[in-house]
Formats: structure tokens, sequence, C-alpha cells
């Protein structure tokens, strides 16, 4: 029974190392690590590229582009940010290196003192400038200066007002007029509702002439309706310290609007 027993050990023994041995030399390649080890395939197993299992290794089959193989073609079909081109530099762009870089004039430096510059009083084309007359929604037109030749709208005298300075200009674009703009800055020693009502009155007295006080546009404002100008649209608006008053087609009345707008929001 001891004999048996023995030999049934002996026995187990030599079929686990034949299983054994069979196991290994039918299924792990025969490799020599870690030098070999470079010899497997990247994508053997299919798991170091993005997206799903595949069990390919082509890197095409799975979407990827290989780096050595990347061409102007194929970057261009790609979601890259642009590249700067050097044919495309619109002078914007400054080469961090470059020493000749053009500088801020120094008068313009926003660092600089006040301290001993010249004051200049403001005057009433202050108050209305170019990027107004843009934001107001007329794009491309720009501001000129013309003489009013001491009358408002052509028909108010405006000549023999004291203590007054008096603009006009223009506000057009391509030979193509939209509006006209009289500026009323007051003196110190007038009051400005006197000037207003003055304004209002002597519009009035015109023949064919109705005033029509709004009060819709800044402190206080009238419209002045000409018969003989029925395309035309007369506003006079009190706004802060000045007097501004429009003479436009009609169809610009929005822009005129806002232009109003903003200048109450500027100046008061």
């Amino acid at each position: 029974m001891q004999k048996f027993t023995i030999f049934t050990i002996l026995l187990t023994v030599v079929v686990i190392v034949v299983v054994a041995e069979v196991a290994v030399n039918r299924y792990l390649p025969e490799l020599d690590l870690p030098g070999d080890l470079a010899a497997v395939p990247k994508n053997y197993l299919g798991a170091d590229v993005l997206g799903s299992f595949t069990g390919k290794d082509s890197a095409a089959d799975n979407n990827v582009i290989d780096n050595d193989v990347i061409d102007e073609d194929t970057l261009s079909d790609l979601d890259f940010l642009p590249v700067y081109d050097e044919d495309q530099d619109d002078g914007t762009n400054v080469d961090i290196g470059d020493t000749d870089v053009e500088k801020t004039p120094a008068t313009n430096d926003f660092e600089d003192s006040n301290v001993n510059k010249s004051y200049v009083a403001p005057t009433a084309n202050v108050y209305l400038r170019d990027e107004q007359i843009k934001s107001a929604g007329f794009a491309d037109a720009y501001l000129k200066k013309e003489d009013h030749e001491g009358l408002l709208f052509k028909t108010i005298n405006i000549a023999d007002l004291k203590d007054t300075e008096i603009e006009k200009y223009t506000i057009g674009a391509d030979n193509v007029l939209f509006a006209k703009v009289y500026v009323f800055k007051v003196g110190i020693e007038t009051e400005i509702g006197t000037i207003y009502d003055i304004l209002k009155q002597r519009a009035a007295e015109n023949p064919g002439v109705i005033v029509n006080e709004t009060g819709q546009y800044g402190s206080a404002s009238f419209f002045m309706n000409d018969s003989q100008r029925t395309s035309t649209a007369f506003l006079t608006a009190r706004i802060g310290s000045f007097i501004y008053a429009f003479s436009y087609p009609k169809e610009f009345h929005p822009q005129i609007k806002n232009l109003i707008q903003l200048l109450v929001w500027e100046i008061g």
C-alpha cells in the first residue's frame, strides 16, 4: 500500500511537469526580454490608440495620424488654429525680438504727467465727434464744419445772440448729406434757458411754421414744422449746458434720436 502511494505521487508530479512544458512551448512566444521587446508591434493588442478596441495595428484604420506623414494637405483638414503667415502680415503683429518696433510718441503716453501741459478750454466741437455719429448709425459718415451765416435752419436769425458760441456741422459721406447740426455754447453771463426760448419764439414767428414742444429729447426740445419743407425735420434740444439744433430728412430720425441719446449720456 505504501509503495502504491509513492508511485501515485511521482506520477502526478511527472504529469504536471509535462503539461507545464507543453503549455510554455505552445502558447508563449520565444522572446529574449528585454532586448526583443521593441520587436512587438505597437498595436499588437489594439489598446494604445484612442477610441474603441479594434485589434488592428494600422494607424490609418484607427483614424490615427502618424506624425511622420503629416503634410500641408493633411493639416488643412484638421481643426487647428490658423498658422501665422509672414506674407499676410498687416502690420499688427510685432516680433518681440525686433528692437526697431515703432514706439508710441511720448506725448501720447498715458503714464505721462499732466503737469506743465497747456490747458485747452473746451469748445462746442468737443461735444460732437465723428465716433458719436458713427455709433448713432451713420456708419461711414463724418463731420464737416460749415459757416452758419447768422441763420438757424436758414430762416431764424441767430447773428445777434450775445455771449453765445455757435458752430454748424454737416454729417455726410461720399457726397451724401445726412443731417446738419448747430451747437450753441452759452457763456456764463447768459441763461441757457433764455437762448432756448429765443430760438423757439423766433421759429414760431416765421410764416407757415408751427412749433411743437415735445420735451422728449434732452431737458427740453421742440420741433419746427415748416409747411414749405415738409420732408425735412427741424429739431432743437437742450442737452446739459448746450443747445443742439438738427435738420435732417425725416427718414434719418432713428439715427438722430440715437445721437441725441449719446449726447445725453455724455454731457447730461
